[in-house]
């Protein structure tokens, strides 16, 4: 499910973080339900958990939230948008999997994005320095093709319910600027901030099911540097875990919303790349708002009968 996810979007279009996480949502589950839905992903975030003094939540760990601050229009929005796909799963019998996304990063990343990885490297290419103003506040990283597999070992390994899809990669804010440094020769200036924070989601019940992240933050960077999807992706698919449950999508069709976006995209790329590993791949339908953008990206599947690109913002009913 794709939403804004631009803080500064929270605060000047909270409804459309609604429309999407909440109205979508819910007309995707009707409009699946009409035509057999089996299983539902819905793309969440650690931002669920509200306020926590805990640095190392689980699944089922919540702090508070302040309903009267705009800017947690998105914490509840995702938390309704879980809520839908539970009450769905309990009414009507389907599958459901909440993908609680940590930190990802990778290719594809949007130019206004809000991350630390974004705006660091923003910051070094236009002005040659990186400041961190406090040094001290640590997260995990996640690496695309890392949250992909997450998100796959969630739903095709786990049962019903709610995964922290990240990694135990974690860094402080002045790790990674040293990263970022290390790779394009910037230089990094340190205030020596006063906050401390750490706010990481335990992937321990992922681990539970076979899963464990690969990808590194230098090697991460790296990669984000230099982008190389079909590398990331043939290792998503490779992965011997995952391998013998592929099977389950055969055959089937798989909708993906904001499916242009950073992570949605590598979810098209990876189930379009099953053909290589087995007979009866799906068919992929994948839901954008910019059809002619989309085509750019996924223009090396231009040719390719089984991915069909529609465009929708979720405002109305899907017409497919």
């Amino acid at each position: 499910m794709a939403s804004p996810v631009v803080r500064q979007s929270f605060l000047t279009h909270p409804l459309a973080v609604y429309n999407a996480n909440v109205a979508g949502t819910k007309m995707l589950l009707d409009f699946g339900l009409e035509r057999g839905l089996e299983h539902f992903i819905f793309g969440s975030s650690g931002a669920v958990y509200g306020k926590t003094s805990n640095p190392l939540i689980k699944e089922h760990e919540f702090g508070a939230v302040d309903v009267q601050e705009i800017a947690n229009c998105y914490d509840e929005a995702k938390r309704m948008g879980e809520m839908l796909a539970l009450s769905y799963s309990v009414e009507k019998g389907i599958r459901h999997t909440s993908a609680r996304i940590a930190t990802a990063y990778g290719p594809g990343i949007r130019d206004d994005s809000s991350l630390a990885v974004n705006t660091m490297l923003k910051e070094a290419q236009s002005t040659g320095k990186i400041v961190v103003g406090n040094p001290r506040v640590r997260r995990s990283f996640t690496y695309l093709s890392d949250t992909t597999r997450a998100i796959m070992f969630g739903t095709l390994l786990g049962e019903n319910g709610a995964y922290n899809c990240g990694s135990d990669f974690v860094h402080s804010m002045i790790d990674l600027a040293e990263v970022i440094s290390g790779k394009t020769g910037c230089a990094v200036e340190n205030l020596q901030g006063t906050v401390e924070s750490t706010m990481v989601q335990d992937v321990t019940k992922l681990n539970n099911i076979g899963y464990t992240a690969k990808v590194p933050l230098d090697e991460g960077v790296d990669r984000l540097l230099n982008p190389n999807i079909a590398r990331d992706v043939a290792e998503v698919v490779a992965d011997p875990k995952l391998q013998p449950k592929w099977s389950e999508f055969a055959g089937k069709t798989v909708i993906v919303t904001g499916a242009a976006g950073m992570l949605p995209s590598y979810m098209v790329f990876t189930l379009m790349a099953l053909e290589t590993h087995m007979e009866n791949a799906p068919k992929v339908i994948g839901v954008v708002r910019n059809l002619a953008r989309a085509k750019e990206k996924f223009a090396t599947l231009s040719d390719n009968p089984r991915l069909e690109l529609v465009e929708s913002d979720l405002s109305t009913p899907l017409m497919i």
